[in-house]
């Protein structure tokens, strides 16, 4: 017989009451090819996850004798009883990737999909000078608004769902927003993060979006309309990007 890269035993997987693995002994040897062959809803999947580190047995050992182990499954790894912050901790301690590009990613993900109503119930952000905001940009021709934020809360979309402390809401209208955001060199992330600095607007799209080399033209263009343009006084944590010019 010869050395076991795989072994596990007494290996069990319960999603609430229901067993998907059930208390299996299992034992592969180096240099061997094995086939899983099961009908659906066997536990195939999950049984190949757990070995991959993918997902933690309710009960048993598992062991892999081995430096790397590679699979891909059918779905992308997500486990569905965690959280989008949950998941990207797990991924990131499995990994031992950097803990603040995954609270980045967290972050962009649950307010890429927030309402300007959830962010009002989160509290995350709160407008403490509301009734100044208001006068400033009422009796002025437009309006600059220079946002920082701490670690991702870059989140300038959501100006108007956003708390304050007398209950006012904040005089401006959706249409009068521009958000001004640094174009990335990376196209995935710049589309990631683009659109998450303008959600949750409710029309997200060209007219609210302005990359920062065209502000100037936008401004000019537009002198006769009454707009907030929001900038993000720092790049960070993408300082990659560069400054505004």
């Amino acid at each position: 017989m010869g050395e076991y890269i795989v072994l596990l035993k007494d290996v069990v997987k319960k999603y609430k009451s229901t067993a998907a693995v059930n208390h299996i002994d299992l034992q592969l040897e180096k240099g061997k090819i094995y086939g899983l062959v099961g009908k659906n809803g066997a536990g195939k999947t999950t049984m190949m996850r757990m070995i991959a580190g993918l997902s933690i047995p309710t009960k048993g050992t598992i062991q892999v004798n081995a430096d790397r182990i590679g699979i891909l499954i059918e779905a992308p790894g997500l486990n569905g009883n965690m959280s989008a912050k949950e998941n990207l901790k797990f991924y990131r301690m499995l990994f031992q990737t950097d803990k603040h590009m995954g609270e980045i990613f967290a972050e962009a993900i649950w307010f890429g999909g927030s309402s300007y109503k959830r962010l009002h119930d989160s509290g995350i952000v709160t407008v403490m000078n509301p009734e100044e905001l208001n006068e400033l940009f009422l009796s002025t021709p437009s309006m600059t608004v220079l946002s920082t934020h701490c670690g991702n809360w870059e989140l300038l979309g959501g100006f108007l769902g956003y708390r304050t402390p007398s209950g006012e809401k904040v005089a401006i209208r959706e249409e009068e927003i521009r958000v001004v955001y640094k174009k990335l060199s990376s196209p995935v992330s710049d589309e990631v993060f683009r659109r998450n600095r303008v959600a949750p607007l409710e029309r997200v799209g060209t007219s609210c979006e302005i990359e920062s080399m065209n502000i100037l033209r936008h401004a000019v263009s537009n002198r006769d309309k009454r707009l907030v343009y929001i900038y993000p006084t720092d790049q960070a944590p993408y300082w990659k990007a560069g400054k505004h010019p």
